[in-house]
């Protein structure tokens, strides 16, 4: 074999072993629970002020999308509210909602840490 597909061999295992070392690092990121990024989304102040200029009889609804093929959009009905912490996940990328009780802490009696947000369920 000629020398050159040696030297691209191990180009592309270096990188390959970088991805790794990538991944790596992210998953541990997520294990250590990064709550250093904050959701962005209305602040409770701003949801007040736009639902004041909405008609007081309308239905509040959340719209996600179906996933299919023609991209659907879903409505759901908002059926309760509720104050619930949030903590960055690297594993999704994105928030996940923390589990907690009335004395805000885990099920071993620990506070939880994370971020306050308003939950529209």
């Amino acid at each position: 074999m000629p020398q050159e597909y040696f030297k691209k061999d191990s180009v592309a295992k270096r990188f390959a072993s970088r991805n790794v070392v990538d991944d790596k690092k992210k998953a541990q990121s997520t294990l250590e629970g990064d709550t250093q990024k904050s959701p962005d989304g209305l602040t409770v102040a701003d949801l007040i002020a736009s639902l004041q200029t909405m008609p007081q009889e309308a239905i509040v609804v959340f719209v996600y999308q179906s996933g299919d093929y023609w991209r659907t959009q879903l409505a759901k009905g908002v059926k309760n509210v509720e104050l619930k912490k949030v903590q960055y996940s690297g594993y999704h990328e994105m928030h996940t909602i923390k589990d907690i009780d009335e004395d805000n802490g885990d099920e071993n009696g620990n506070e939880t840490e994370g971020t306050e947000v308003v939950v529209l369920e």
